[in-house]
């Protein structure tokens, strides 16, 4: 048996580089994410799911020295083998991972469709770990995507992962894992967290992260004034 830690959109850099939003961001991984891969010395792999920084084209000094130096070179100290990072899989590739063998589909669009769709009619794989869009899941806690591949393309396989929506959900063979931490107000009081994935009972342990960036505070003002309160 082998456990591999999967982990959702990331999205460093998100709101225009925000430093308050970074540092919530490492509550997470300083608090949750390390002390757990430090506590599981059998968990040798990590996957990321996709969007690892929130813009393709442009990140923040500041954010980037974080990213490098506080996550990347952190699992690197730690004997990590990124399976996204430092490695990246920009055309659908099968690959043998902990003993178990893994399709790994980067975003499928117009210019790989049918590269992609090629290589899930003919991989051996009954995993498949990718950044989709499929029709009928929800995207947050309260809107469902409409558009997008049907779940039936990925009807072969026992076991879908994927990142791009932002909420946890799962519906037959196929698991959205949301972001390890909230990204808007349509986060809020939502599940937050990363799994752990087990390559024998093809199951996904869910670890919850505590920690909240959105907060509603409710009051009574009919008897005191906003001064009062």
């Amino acid at each position: 048996m082998a456990r591999i830690l999967v982990l959702g959109d990331t999205h460093f850099g998100a709101r225009n580089d925000s430093i308050a939003f970074l540092e919530y961001f490492f509550k997470f991984y300083d608090n949750i994410f390390f002390p757990y891969l430090e506590a599981n010395p059998d968990i040798k792999t990590v996957i990321q799911v996709g969007d690892i920084v929130d813009r393709r084209k442009f990140i923040n000094y500041i954010v980037l020295n974080r990213f490098k130096n506080d996550f990347i070179f952190r699992l690197k100290k730690m004997g990590i083998e990124g399976q996204s990072f430092p490695k990246f899989y920009a055309e659908p590739t099968t690959v043998n991972i902990e003993g178990c063998d893994m399709t790994m589909m980067p975003w499928i669009n117009n210019t790989n469709y049918n590269h992609a769709m090629t290589h899930i009619k003919n991989t051996k794989a009954q995993v498949l770990f990718g950044h989709l869009d499929i029709a009928g899941f929800y995207m947050n806690k309260d809107m469902k995507s409409e558009g997008g591949l049907q779940p039936k393309v990925f009807e072969g396989f026992d076991v879908v992962g994927s990142g791009h929506f932002h909420t946890k959900n799962s519906m037959g063979n196929i698991h959205y894992f949301g972001t390890p931490y909230e990204l808007t107000w349509s986060d809020y009081n939502d599940r937050k967290g990363f799994h752990i994935f087990d390559t024998d009972t093809r199951t996904f342990e869910f670890i919850v992260n505590p920690h909240r960036m959105f907060h509603k505070i409710f009051y009574d003002d009919k008897k005191k004034n906003l001064e009062e309160l």
